[in-house]
């Protein structure tokens, strides 16, 4: 006898509780930029989808940016584009009447470079045993440790911190451009 549901197909209808709705649309948006963003890199195929929450923000992802092909679409340079065998504007993500290249290009870069690390942090945690107690480094009593072994506490410790602040003051500049 199962004691849950395990995964189950979902109703397609609007979720009543704005609560509820919420998460579901960040969880839902994450998942949609992954798919377009796997879709460009194993198709080559350029992409850029706009979304807007239910709180009235607007989130785009775009391969190679989704300004230059909002821009091809609304001003119907698909022709122009192809002639052009894909180098130009595209390219330098500049627009007809600018030259410089669009912010989004590098976040969309970033996106792409973390989403791989990513993945290679959990096929490398997948892989790699767990240790014969079970427990990591910081779980071992500060107590029992001797001055060398608090020495390295302390570094691996200040360590995190570093990575944690520059992790926190990247999530935000992205969050802040968003």
């Amino acid at each position: 006898m199962k004691k849950t549901k395990g995964r189950q197909k979902i109703e397609m209808k609007k979720i009543e509780e704005t609560n509820r709705r919420q998460v579901a649309f960040s969880k839902r948006r994450t998942g949609l930029f992954k798919k377009a963003s796997e879709i460009c890199v194993l198709t080559g195929a350029e992409i850029a989808i706009l979304v807007s929450s239910p709180g009235g923000r607007f989130f785009a992802f775009g391969h190679p940016n989704p300004d230059v092909l909002f821009d091809r679409y609304l001003n119907n340079n698909n022709k122009d584009y192809a002639t052009t065998n894909n180098i130009t504007r595209a390219d330098t993500g500049a627009t007809k009447n600018s030259t410089l290249p669009l912010p989004t290009i590098n976040f969309n870069q970033h996106y792409v470079e973390f989403s791989r690390e990513l993945e290679a942090e959990k096929k490398r945690t997948e892989t790699t045993p767990v240790s014969s107690g079970g427990s990591c480094w910081f779980d071992k009593p500060v107590d029992e440790m001797d001055m060398e072994e608090l020495q390295r506490y302390l570094c691996s410790l200040e360590e995190l911190k570093k990575t944690v602040l520059t992790r926190t003051d990247e999530v935000m500049t992205i969050n802040k451009s968003s």
